[in-house]
C-alpha cells in the first residue's frame, strides 16, 4: 500500500523541449511578428515563450510595440487576427535571430564560428546574460584573434561590459602589429563603429602609435562614405565629402596626437591628405612640423601663458598646455585661445601651504605641475575651485579631474594620462589648510609628495600611476586656465 507522504518526480525536461522545438517550427499559435534585417524578414514567434525566457521580452510586449491600428503589416500577414505585436530588430542577421531563437525555445544553440560574436552582442543587447557568458567563455578558450577578426575581438570587448575588456586589449595588441589588413578584414565592424567608440580607442595610446591612430581615424571616415579603398595610402578620391569628413574627425584629431609624428610620418601620412584637417587645425600641424620655431606657433595658437614654466623648456610647456586644453575642452573649435595664468610656485613663498590657498583659494580650472627631485615629473587639473579646511578629510565634487606623468626626455615629448573617477566626494581634488596641491593620488605636504596606492580611483588608462611612499619636491607650479 502507497504511503500517503509519498512523492514523486517525473522529469520530462527532454520532452518539454522537444515540444518546444515543435513549437518553434509551427507558427498557427505565433502572436508575434518579428521583422529581421533592413529587408524585414518575418518570422512568426510566441510571446509567452520569449517573455518568459528574456526580461527583454517581457518588457518589451507589457509596454512597447503593442499592434496599433496605423500599423500596416507587411503581406500576407493582414489576414492573421492572432497577431498583436510587431517587433523590428533592423541591425540583426536572420542567422543571428535564429541562433537567439533556437536558444529562447529550447535552451540550446548551434552557433558558427563566423556568428559567435554577433550572436554574443545581440544576446548582450536583449539581456540574455547567460548565453552572452557562454559564449565568452568559448571566445575566451577556444578562439584566437588574428587580424581578420581583431576589429570584431575589440567590438565585442568594448560592448559586453568590464568583465570583457580584456577582449579588447588583446585585440589591439593584434591590430597593431597588422593595422592595415586589420582595418580591411574588419571594415564592417569599423563602420558600425560611432564617434564615442572611435574615440575610446584611440585613447589605447600605449599599444597604437600616433601613426596608427591617424591610420584608425582615416580609415573610418572612409568607410562612413562607403569608399571600397579605405586605406590611407590611397590617398582622397575626387568624389569624396571632404567637408563631411572634417565634421566626422573634428573631435577626434585631438586623440591622434598628431605633433608626436616624426617628420617622414607627417610627410606620408599627413602631408598628402592634410585636406581632412580643419584649418586651425592645419594650420596648427603644419606649423609644428615646418624649420621655423614651433614652440612660439604653439602658445600663439592655443594658449598664452602669463609666464614661462621652470619645470618644463617653452616648447615642452606649450605642448603639455596645448594636450591639456584638448583633453578637457573636446567640444570647443581648436582655434579658441586660452590663458594659463601663473597663481603659484612652490619656491617663492618656501613651500608653504598657507602661501599656496592664500594665492589659489577660490580658484578653479587649475593644472599642478610638479617636478620632483628624482627627475620624475607629474601633476593634477580640477575644474572645481580650491578652499582651506581644517582637516585634511574634505575632498571636492568635481565634473573633470585627472593625474598625469610626463615624460620629458629628448627627443620624445610624452604625457600618460590618468582619469579620476567622479564617484561622489571622495574623487578629483582634497582640500586641507595644511597641505598643498592635493588629489586623490598624491598629496603635497610642504615640499614632500606623499602618493597613495588608490588604483580604482583611476579609469580610462592602459598603465598605472606611478606610485612611491613619498618623494622630495624641487618645484611645482599652479596655473589657472581661462
Amino acid at each position: 500500500m502507497l504511503g500517503c507522504d509519498t512523492e514523486f518526480i517525473i522529469n520530462s525536461t527532454g520532452h518539454s523541449f522537444k515540444t518546444l522545438a515543435s513549437l518553434r517550427s509551427h507558427s498557427q499559435f505565433a502572436d508575434v511578428l518579428l521583422l529581421i534585417g533592413n529587408k524585414e524578414v518575418p518570422i512568426m514567434v510566441h510571446s509567452a515563450v520569449l517573455a518568459c525566457n528574456s526580461e527583454y521580452y517581457n518588457t518589451a510586449f507589457a509596454t512597447r510595440w503593442r499592434l496599433s491600428e496605423d500599423l500596416k503589416l507587411p503581406p500576407g500577414f493582414q489576414e492573421n487576427s492572432r497577431i498583436h505585436a510587431v517587433l523590428k530588430h533592423p541591425d540583426v542577421q536572420v542567422d543571428v535571430m535564429n541562433c537567439i531563437l533556437d536558444y529562447l525555445y529550447t535552451g540550446a544553440t548551434t552557433i558558427p564560428q563566423t556568428l559567435l560574436i554577433k550572436v554574443a552582442l545581440f544576446s548582450n543587447q536583449i539581456l540574455l546574460d547567460g548565453l552572452k557568458d557562454e559564449i565568452g567563455t568559448q571566445l575566451a578558450s577556444k578562439i584566437g584573434v588574428t587580424y581578420m577578426n581583431a576589429l570584431e575581438y575589440y567590438n565585442c570587448g568594448e560592448n559586453l561590459g568590464l568583465s570583457y575588456s580584456h577582449f579588447a586589449k588583446r585585440a589591439l595588441l593584434v591590430m597593431a602589429d597588422h593595422l592595415k589588413d586589420s582595418l580591411v578584414a574588419g571594415r564592417e565592424w569599423l563602420g558600425k563603429m560611432d564617434e564615442k567608440a572611435i574615440a575610446k580607442m584611440l585613447e589605447f595610446e600605449s599599444i597604437l602609435t600616433a601613426a596608427q591612430r591617424w591610420e584608425v581615424l582615416v580609415s573610418w571616415s572612409k568607410t562612413r562614405q562607403n569608399l571600397e579603398d579605405i586605406g590611407i595610402e590611397s590617398g582622397i578620391p575626387s568624389d569624396f565629402d571632404v567637408e563631411m569628413a572634417q565634421a566626422d574627425m573634428v573631435h577626434l584629431v585631438n586623440l591622434v596626437g598628431l605633433c608626436h609624428l616624426n617628420t617622414r610620418e607627417y610627410s606620408t601620412l599627413v602631408g598628402p591628405i592634410k585636406c581632412l584637417l580643419q584649418g586651425p587645425t592645419r594650420d596648427f600641424v603644419e606649423a609644428h612640423f615646418s624649420k621655423e620655431c614651433a614652440s612660439d606657433y604653439l602658445f600663439t595658437s592655443r594658449m598664452r601663458a602669463s609666464e614661462n614654466s621652470k619645470i618644463l623648456n617653452d616648447k615642452a610647456f606649450a605642448m603639455f598646455l596645448t594636450q591639456v586644453t584638448a583633453r578637457i575642452d573636446r567640444t570647443e573649435p581648436i582655434h579658441q585661445i586660452f590663458d594659463a595664468t601663473l597663481l603659484f610656485r612652490g619656491s617663492t613663498a618656501a613651500f608653504y601651504p598657507s602661501s599656496f590657498h592664500a594665492a589659489c583659494d577660490g580658484k578653479k580650472n587649475t593644472v599642478t605641475l610638479v617636478k620632483l627631485e628624482n627627475g620624475m615629473i607629474i601633476g593634477g587639473y580640477g575644474d572645481s575651485v580650491w578652499l582651506s579646511v581644517p582637516h585634511n578629510t574634505a575632498s571636492i565634487r568635481v565634473q573633470e579631474s585627472f593625474v598625469f606623468s610626463i615624460d620629458n626626455k629628448e627627443p620624445m615629448f610624452k604625457v600618460k594620462w590618468f582619469q579620476l573617477k567622479p564617484d561622489g566626494l571622495s574623487a578629483g581634488m582634497r582640500c586641507s589648510s595644511s597641505n598643498g596641491p592635493s588629489f586623490r593620488l598624491f598629496d603635497i605636504l610642504g615640499k614632500t609628495c606623499v602618493f597613495s596606492y588608490e588604483y580604482r580611483s583611476c579609469y580610462r588608462n592602459s598603465e598605472k600611476w606611478p606610485i612611491w611612499t613619498q618623494a622630495q619636491i624641487e618645484e611645482y607650479e599652479v596655473y589657472q586656465l581661462s
